[in-house]
């Protein structure tokens, strides 16, 4: 007997293994108070049982994968009842001792499970919490209760059609206790085991082969790529017709009449001062419409909404986070194809009306709403803010339609203008659609999306796992403390200096470099000449574009040079400020260095490989030596020109530089110069001996933000960290601002970033991911792309830093920790290493939709966790991964074909057998 029940057991175990850690997931999810309602986590106690129905079926669904193609049909249903066997049993003896336990009135449960109360027994059984009370205390004698007390309604058994008790309304039965939710989730594992088996008998292949060939038929395929397309536009309408907007305007009063705004607002006496806002389709209400027939009735329509205030918010912020999707989408998926159909005034025509409708909206929210996202410092008058904004809005509107004249005359430029243009101005549109909450979400998604994308150039592009990213962050952060807050380190007068130093050096910079560097050529005869007419100098020789970033380089060296310089100037006065010496020493060497490798970084072979079109100003230019005097007079000559504008008192005039704006510039250097400085001595490690450097140095900031009191101010921190706007400025027109700021940086960073991964040092981060030694082999000067990566990202963070202590006015020590690498590195895995649109879709998964349901916040981790298993199991490359090369998709096409041919030929050797 025994052996018999040993055998059976054998044939079951796999499904009741499989139960056995369901139940006891579903056990963890109790214990973590996911059904209890606790304070702030009221929204999570509904997703209880639909949870745990939905790890029933992801096992069984595990077991049915693993186990059938070696196992009958009877061997399978077999397990599937042990599985829901297995998890009704851990389930219900875990309840049951829960249920003795809060029956007992002289025991305490949540001293032992804190997350375990009586409304996790009331969700998970359907009982009432009021019906759920201790039962008094028993007769010593007797061991009976009293005989007029009230008892504890035993939430056990199993119910069917109760009334007053049910977990479980399927609609046609209704099912409670906890042994009948056991049952449910039991019969769930079930039934889920034979119809799992039963899809899979489905030839899947051949399905998703007619579904391609439906799909590639010419017209299908022109609908959804212009589905694609105008997916965005789509998407802002409905947006838009969500917002509120005051109709109580001029044009309004006009188109609408007084008697039909009267009626709009239900105020008989309503003022030109009043405000009558009404979103196009309320969501908060009950939608009705009437269809007409055929027959020539109607057939009315009603769809009840009645969504709550938090419920609408967060449906508009998806609308949002989906149009920003389409868009990346869309870019990627538009063609460069000739449209013989559409002439030039027709493609002008479609994108400038798409253009003007954006405009429109925007000077409609402007004047009608009271919504500012420019305040000016110059113009005393407040309503100046107002003009500012439709001045700059006029401004974009201007560019974007003078880009879309010049591009929309190339016809295979239509598709990619007809995205970009209207897309640029509906995502600039778009915050002013938002009210505070969804400003405040969509701040903290623009501000990971450009830590992700910093991180993303040292781990996408470079293959370096920085653990310690965070640290570069709170860099930036605290360097714009050191300006403007109670922290502030750097006086006035050294800060309006650094500020004017780079303005002046800005456009003195340059022509100091070019000029020089023509003079040069021009006496060494290494100019290039127009064939057609002698001594015809070429612009193309002006072309910067395999270089087009060194002057940036040179710039940001020399804001650091100039640094060392006043900071010395300062000390030699008697008044000593040593927060930026050590960086602004180590800085000088920088710009020197960089200046070699971005100055001299070709080869004449290299050289000769270019176009005419495409060389570069320093193509055949001065030597190593003569290009760093160079640099060297040019910062000469701008802090030269800087002193003497400051003689003439312009300086004094134009008063106190921007806080904001000399803190960007310190907070991109010192940034720059600490991921410069951490990536000496990581040059020879690799893999996880990386990883932990790296975390080593994220946890030195860490402390010495804790210890350091008299520069960071320790655990206490910096307080009124200065917002990028004048004194009075109101809580709503910062954090729009601040949103623009982060929306533009993350812009910028990720232009940037394409740049960069299609320049000869993105082909060095390649080569450097794929194999080190390999691309040391071929040339790649490895110290040169791994200092240029860490010192790129670190750049990217201290920016994203400056504007999260812009937007939280006060920074600690603890908004500074482990847990935001390892955020910022989920969220560049998650959306797909090495893709930009990827890290924008990981950042709105990772970070906005948990913003959206604060109760999530304490589970984040687990959330993460469990995202990342998911993603390496079902999609390891990410949600949206970089694209695959060419050559490596024609290898794989070839290797499938093989494997085809090498499958026809083993069966016709099987056939001949």
């Amino acid at each position: 007997m025994v052996r018999r029940l040993t055998g059976y057991y054998n044939n079951i175990r796999d499904g009741f293994n499989n139960g056995l850690i369901t139940g006891g997931l579903i056990v963890f999810l109790i214990l973590i108070g996911l059904p209890a309602g606790l304070p702030g986590r009221e929204p999570l106690a509904p997703l209880a049982l639909p949870a745990f129905v939905l790890l029933t079926i992801i096992f069984a669904v595990v077991y049915v994968r693993r186990n059938w193609e070696r196992t009958n049909w009877s061997t399978l249903i077999q397990n599937g009842a042990a599985l829901g066997v297995g998890m009704a049993l851990v389930f219900s003896l875990f309840m049951s001792l829960i249920n003795n336990w809060q029956a007992d009135p002289t025991f305490n449960v949540q001293e032992y499970f804190a997350e375990v109360t009586l409304e996790t027994t009331s969700r998970l059984s359907g009982v009432e919490v009021q019906d759920l009370h201790p039962n008094p205390p028993v007769d010593p004698l007797t061991q009976d209760f009293p005989e007029d007390a009230e008892l504890r309604t035993d939430p056990m058994p199993l119910r069917i059609n109760h009334d007053d008790i049910s977990a479980f309304n399927l609609g046609f039965v209704k099912i409670g206790g906890i042994w009948g939710t056991a049952l449910v989730l039991a019969v769930v594992g079930f039934l889920t085991v034979p119809l799992y088996r039963a899809i899979l008998l489905v030839d899947w292949k051949a399905v998703r082969k007619q579904r391609d060939t439906f799909l590639d038929q010419p017209i299908m395929t022109e609908i959804l790529h212009w589905t694609q397309l105008l997916l965005p536009t789509f998407l802002f309408v409905i947006l838009f017709m969500t917002i509120s907007m005051n109709y109580n305007t001029p044009f309004w009063r006009t188109v609408l009449g007084e008697d039909t705004l009267v009626d709009m607002s239900n105020n008989p006496s309503l003022e030109e001062d009043d405000t009558v806002s009404l979103p196009m389709v309320d969501l908060q209400d009950t939608i009705k419409f009437s269809v007409p027939l055929a027959s020539g009735r109607t057939l009315p329509v009603e769809f009840d909404l009645r969504l709550g205030g938090r419920a609408t918010q967060n449906f508009q912020l998806i609308l949002a986070f989906s149009m920003i999707i389409a868009f990346m989408v869309a870019m990627r998926n538009a063609r460069y194809r000739a449209y013989s159909l559409f002439s030039y005034p027709v493609r002008l025509a479609v994108i400038g009306g798409i253009l003007l409708g954006v405009f429109l909206l925007v000077m409609w929210r402007i004047q009608g709403s009271d919504v500012a996202y420019i305040v000016p410092t110059i113009l005393g008058d407040p309503s100046d803010k107002f003009v500012a904004s439709l001045i700059v809005s006029i401004l974009i509107t201007g560019l974007l339609a003078l880009y879309a004249v010049f591009s929309a005359s190339d016809s295979s430029n239509f598709e990619a203008t007809l995205v970009l243009v209207p897309g640029i101005a509906m995502l600039l549109a778009m915050p002013l659609f938002m009210d505070q909450y969804q400003t405040s979400v969509l701040n903290i998604v623009a501000i990971n999306a450009m830590l992700g994308l910093g991180l993303n150039i040292v781990v996408g592009y470079a293959g370096l796992l920085d653990l310690g990213y965070v640290a570069f962050f709170a860099i930036g952060a605290y360097t714009y403390a050191f300006v403007e807050s109670n922290r502030q380190q750097i006086e006035v007068s050294v800060a309006n200096d650094l500020f004017y130093n780079f303005l002046t050096a800005l456009f003195i910079v340059p022509l100091v470099v070019f000029g020089t560097t023509y003079l040069w050529r021009r006496r060494n005869n290494t100019l290039a000449y127009d064939s057609r007419e002698t001594d015809r100098f070429r612009w193309t020789n002006l072309r910067l574009s395999p270089m087009w970033y060194t002057i940036l380089v040179l710039i940001a060296g020399l804001l650091i040079t100039v640094n060392f310089v006043l900071q010395i100037w300062v000390l030699a006065t008697g008044t000593v400020s040593l927060v930026l010496i050590v960086p602004s020493v180590a800085g000088m060497l920088i710009v020197l260095y960089v200046a070699y490798i971005t100055l001299n970084n070709q080869t004449e072979s290299e050289i000769a490989l270019h176009s005419k079109e495409m060389r570069p100003l320093w193509a055949g230019g001065p030597p190593w030596l003569l290009s760093l005097l160079m640099v060297i007079f040019a910062i000469a000559v701008a802090l030269g020109s800087t002193w003497l504008l400051s003689q003439t008192g312009v300086f004094e005039e134009a008063g106190r530089a921007s806080p904001f704006v000399v803190g960007l510039l310190l907070a991109l250097m010192t940034s720059a110069t600490a991921g410069f400085l951490l990536g000496f001595p990581v040059l020879r490690l690799r893999s996880d001996y990386l990883a932990i450097v790296t975390l080593g140095f994220g946890e030195i900031i860490s402390i010495a933000l804790e210890n350091l009191e008299s520069l960071t101010g320790g655990a206490f921190g910096a307080d009124g960290v200065a917002k990028p706007l004048p004194a009075g400025s109101s809580v709503a027109e910062a954090n729009l601002v601040i949103l623009y700021l982060a929306i533009i940086g993350s812009a910028g960073i990720a232009v940037l970033s394409m740049r960069l991964k299609s320049s000869r040092l993105g082909r060095s981060w390649t080569a450097l991911r794929s194999d080190e030694d390999i691309a040391q082999a071929m040339g790649v000067n490895l110290v040169n792309a791994k200092l240029l990566a860490f010192a790129i990202g670190a750049s990217f963070a201290g920016a994203a830093g400056l504007l999260f202590a812009s937007r939280q006015a006060n920074i600690r020590p603890p908004n500074f920790n482990l847990n935001i690498s390892i955020n910022v590195l989920s969220l560049v895995i998650i959306g797909g290493m090495g893709s930009i649109p990827g890290v924008v879709i990981g950042a709105i998964a990772l970070v906005g939709l948990p913003e959206m349901l604060r109760a999530l916040s304490e589970y984040r981790i687990l959330v993460f966790g469990a995202l990342l298993v998911a993603m390496m199991l079902v999609r390891p490359q990410g949600l949206l991964p970089k694209p695959v090369a060419a050559l490596e998709e024609r290898a794989r096409q070839l290797r499938e074909q093989g494997v085809e041919s090498m499958g026809i030929l083993s069966e016709g050797a099987d056939d001949e057998q």
